[in-house]
């Protein structure tokens, strides 16, 4: 009679619940002369290596086999749960995002029951903007930080607002014309 090979005990590095986009990282200690076949809900997912990277929700689960073809399952199966991001409505702008000093436009998307929304300039949350729609004076690259609440987010593309200063008013002297 063949030893079969020792269980392995897997481990899981990042969190077991995430957001779509994001893993996990599946690993046992590699072990030369064991193949690893990685199994997603019992379908076998994976390829030949001591560890996997999951992206996807389900039960992980493993079987190792040696050299002699006797094999084992681990001693673990490892759930994993991928929560999904929401989804981007369209930024809407009220009118053109370049313009002179005394005018504005409004960025604004349809609202979404269960969103919460953050509008940031240049990567900067602008504090007290978190509602649907923005109107903004100020030049800067605009973005729309979309969260669900399952607290994953998406970002909507880059605006850029360009606001043009308007040249002083020219004082006109009257010269005596003889």
């Amino acid at each position: 009679a063949h030893n079969a090979p020792v269980a392995p005990l897997i481990s899981a590095e990042g969190n077991l619940i995430f957001c779509q986009g994001d893993s996990a990282t599946l690993s046992v200690p590699d072990t030369p002369d064991y193949s690893y076949q990685w199994k997603l809900n019992g379908g076998a997912v994976g390829t030949n290596l001591s560890q996997y990277n999951a992206k996807s929700s389900g039960n992980y689960s493993l079987t190792v086999t040696n050299s002699l073809g006797c094999f084992n399952n681990a001693v673990n199966s490892v759930d994993i749960t991928v929560n999904q991001k929401p989804s981007l409505p369209a930024v809407t702008l009220s009118g053109p995002t370049t313009f002179c000093t005394g005018s504005n436009v409004e960025l604004s998307v349809a609202s979404t029951a269960g969103y919460s929304y953050q509008w940031e300039n240049n990567n900067a949350a602008i504090s007290g903007a978190t509602s649907n729609n923005l109107i903004t004076d100020k030049s800067g690259i605009y973005t729309l930080k979309v969260t669900n609440a399952n607290n994953c987010f998406i970002k909507s593309e880059n605006i850029t607002v360009n606001v043009l200063t308007v040249p002083s008013a020219p004082t006109i002297s009257a010269a005596s014309s003889t």
